[in-house]
């Protein structure tokens, strides 16, 4: 019994073993390959350059756009505003100092100057005038600081060959208590008929004439005075001479 069951054992371990497997079993799952994650690429300097400026135009369109929408709008309110107060009269600008003076009319040659130092007199008749500023005795006074365009022209008119002598003077209480006269403009002619030029002529009908004009800007303080000097012959009328100052 023993050998019989000895026998029996060694039978069994003599074959090998035998695996069964089922072909109709659900295979397991198949691993799917993961996908390649794709950066994008980053731009080089010349890209983020270019995407500044683009904003920048962009910013530019929409602040002109806006400057654009509000000049419309204030000039739509200012235009209904002025239809509203179109029956109310409008403010007159702040007239500046100004004044024209003419020469006087008559038929003598020599000029109406004062007794001394030959400055001419002048008259407002035909068009002229002042505003804030004084005359007296040939005398231009500005009663206002600033800077003025002073002018004065003279006819000359005579028989023989002269020298003429226009100036322009500046009195101010800035230099010798008004007591110096500075001179701010001159226009020195030698005149002379053209009759006495060449051979004899036949005397022309109207008289041989010649202007003189002077004019430039000047700074002015308060109460000082320009006026004209002339020396010379000068044909009189109040279109053809004058004298004038307005404010800058």
């Amino acid at each position: 019994m023993a050998d019989h069951g000895g026998g029996g054992g060694g039978m069994m371990g003599a074959y090998p073993q035998v695996f069964v497997v089922d072909t109709q079993a659900p295979c397991g799952p198949v691993p799917v390959p993961m996908p390649v994650p794709v950066y994008p690429r980053r731009g080089g300097w010349r890209q983020r350059v270019l995407g500044a400026l683009v904003g920048l135009a962009l910013l530019g369109v929409l602040i002109e756009a806006c400057c654009i929408y509000n000049l419309h709008r204030d000039h739509g309110e200012t235009g209904s505003t002025a239809k509203i107060t179109s029956n109310e009269i409008p403010e007159t600008p702040q007239r500046k100092p100004a004044a024209l003076l003419k020469g006087f009319q008559g038929s003598e040659k020599k000029p109406q100057t004062t007794e001394k130092n030959n400055v001419l007199l002048w008259t407002g008749d035909g068009d002229g005038f002042l505003h804030e500023i004084i005359y007296k005795d040939g005398l231009l006074t500005v009663r206002q600081e600033g800077y003025y365009f002073l002018y004065s022209k003279v006819a000359l008119s005579e028989s023989h060959c002269e020298l003429a002598k226009h100036t322009v003077m500046k009195n101010s209480q800035r230099y010798g208590n008004g007591k110096r006269a500075i001179e701010l403009m001159q226009s020195v002619r030698y005149h002379c008929p053209k009759t006495q030029k060449g051979e004899k002529q036949d005397p022309p009908a109207n008289p041989d004439v010649a202007n003189s004009y002077l004019g430039g800007a000047f700074h002015l303080f308060a109460n000082d005075s320009v006026y004209v000097r002339f020396d010379g012959q000068m044909r009189p009328g109040l279109k053809e001479n004058f004298f004038g100052a307005f404010m800058l």
